[in-house]
């Protein structure tokens, strides 16, 4: 293409997309933007555009099929930052689901960008604030300096990075767990680490230091006797008590319930999690609380008063970093509390999987509504 050709069909055909952008009822600046948008184009694949017969309808529908394509960016952008300012103005009320993936992506995020690379976790950041802000990718990447393909690869690499370690296997789990012993082994040595567990483990491990808990001396379990164990079962009665146990079942888990005293009086799950339960004592009739067991999920969430997860070396005993294990109280009429508890044994999880947790969120939800609801 020769220059005497470009400069000519500017100067027959740009005012008259421009035109063509006003006839349609488009702002000048949209107008001109459109025209620029097709002329780009058209220079770019001249060939096509000497072979077209009808050049004013082929620029008339390309003209229009920009401004479209414009309100329509428009119209999406606005929505997004309405969206996000109303929410930010006046949330609403969120589902189960909701309030329960909400208040662990604090956590999800930090344990990502705790194995990240730098400029991984610099654009997991970024991706983290663009879903709070409603932007899309190239407000992301336009922040960044960087183009929406090179965004994108960086993602595609931090997942590769990640993958290993949520699903639990290869180099990046047995690294994170290395780290997390040498997190446990430096605090209750008294030694000085610049990584450390996340809050409330921490609050947790002060809390053991100060009642003299030493994690060489492993996990104690006392037995009540039998008829101690079936009174506490006739005081806490627990409706659901099957459909935990089959979670837990079918996701090769153990089920612990347990009353207001850290007692177990209700085990069940999957065969090889009871059989790593009862080579560790926890058994029906144990006492399994901060002062026994140390710090785990089932004796930390009634201290904490909501659902506690405690994965690996985040227990206190190292005969227990072994288990990822979650737990949840529930108020019962009559005063006090029972603890669902659901345990991981498998080496290969570095955590149990949300779905889980979330289906014992919901199950607890359930009972608490079945013992509150007065029978009719």
């Amino acid at each position: 293409m020769k220059d005497a050709e470009r400069t000519e069909f500017f100067e027959l055909w740009y005012p008259k997309m421009i035109g063509m952008g006003l006839a349609a009822g488009a702002r000048h600046a949209d107008a001109e933007d459109a025209a620029s948008a097709v002329a780009f184009c058209v220079l770019r694949s001249w060939e096509r555009w000497t072979a077209v017969e009808k050049k004013y309808c082929y620029l008339r529908t390309a003209v229009k099929h920009e401004l479209d394509t414009t309100r329509k960016r428009r119209a999406a952008r606005l929505a997004r930052e309405t969206r996000w300012v109303r929410n930010l103005l006046q949330p609403g009320r969120d589902s189960a689901a909701d309030s329960y993936h909400r208040a662990r992506e604090p956590e999800s995020v930090r344990q990502a960008l705790a194995i990240s690379p730098r400029r991984q976790r610099e654009i997991l950041a970024w991706l983290c604030l663009r879903r709070q802000a409603g932007w899309d990718v190239k407000d992301v990447a336009d922040a960044l300096g960087i183009s929406q393909d090179t965004l994108r690869r960086h993602r595609q690499n931090a997942r590769r990075t990640l993958e290993p370690f949520l699903v639990g296997d290869g180099h990046e789990h047995r690294r994170w767990l290395r780290a997390g012993e040498r997190v446990h082994e430096d605090f209750h040595r008294g030694h000085a680490n610049l990584l450390a567990p996340r809050p409330v483990i921490l609050d947790a491990w002060r809390l053991a230091r100060e009642r003299g808990l030493n994690p060489e001396r492993g996990t104690e379990a006392v037995l009540v006797d039998a008829d101690e164990l079936r009174q506490r079962r006739r005081n806490s009665p627990l409706p659901a008590l099957a459909a935990l146990t089959d979670l837990a079942a079918r996701n090769e888990l153990l089920a612990v319930v347990l009353d207001a005293d850290d007692i177990v009086l209700h085990r069940g799950g999957h065969r090889s999690a009871l059989a790593a339960a009862d080579r560790l004592g926890y058994l029906e009739g144990a006492c399994w609380n901060l002062d026994r067991a140390g710090v785990n999920a089932a004796g930390l969430a009634p201290i904490v008063g909501g659902q506690v997860t405690v994965n690996r070396w985040e227990h206190t005993f190292p005969d227990q970093h072994g288990l990822c294990c979650t737990a949840i109280p529930i108020r019962v009429p009559h005063g006090g509390h029972i603890t669902l508890n659901l345990t991981a044994t498998a080496d290969s999880l570095a955590t149990l999987p949300r779905a889980v947790q979330h289906q014992l969120n919901t199950m607890a939800q359930r009972l608490h509504r079945q013992l509150w609801t007065p029978p009719n």
